[in-house]
């Protein structure tokens, strides 16, 4: 649990300050874009047994 709460609450905040991790929301949107696509690519390849979608991954991205 501490080396959770320091990497959630120290960690990755500086990191996102830093110009290294300046873009890591956009890429964390993007995982979990592609995440997402591919569940639905797999579901479709499976039409006898679609695969259950987790509403909760499409929270974090943006309706266009």
């Amino acid at each position: 649990d501490a080396i959770l709460k320091l990497m959630a609450l120290d960690t990755l905040p500086r990191f996102q300050h830093h110009a290294l991790g300046q873009h890591y929301d956009t890429f964390a949107q993007s995982q979990a874009q592609e995440r997402l696509l591919s569940n639905v690519l797999k579901s479709l390849d499976q039409l006898g047994n679609p695969i259950a979608m987790d509403r909760s991954l499409t929270q974090h991205m943006p309706l266009d």
